[in-house]
């Protein structure tokens, strides 16, 4: 049985529609404090920190150098984390990366918010 052409476009153009969204979904990222902090030299705009569940025993390192790692986020990701999000996701389905409840870590407070470090 065939679907009715002008259903069948507008579910090509719906399923089109969701595969570029999802190829700009951002993702949080693990970098060491020592040596690879912040990462902001590619394409995000990675603002703040947050340390992920066990740090620095967690088993979270950093994706160029092996260290313990913690957990940048953009800001959208930092509004999610003051709303009570707890797992991001990494770079692929094979990653996701549970935070702490200590708050987000705004180095040198770029956005000027003297209530960064939440």
């Amino acid at each position: 049985m065939a679907l009715d052409p002008e259903i069948e476009v507008k579910w090509k153009i719906e399923k089109e529609q969701t595969r570029d969204s999802l190829r700009e979904v951002k993702l949080a990222l693990c970098r060491c404090l020592e040596k690879h902090s912040p990462p902001n030299r590619g394409k995000h705009d990675y603002i703040g920190y947050v340390k992920p569940l066990g740090f620095p025993q967690s088993a979270v390192v950093c994706g160029r150098c092996g260290a313990q790692g913690v957990v940048w986020l953009d800001d959208d990701e930092v509004n999610l984390y003051r709303k009570g999000q707890r797992i991001f996701s990494g770079p692929n389905a094979f990653t996701k990366i549970k935070v702490d409840d200590n708050g987000v870590i705004i180095p040198n407070n770029q956005q000027g918010d003297k209530n960064a470090n939440t």
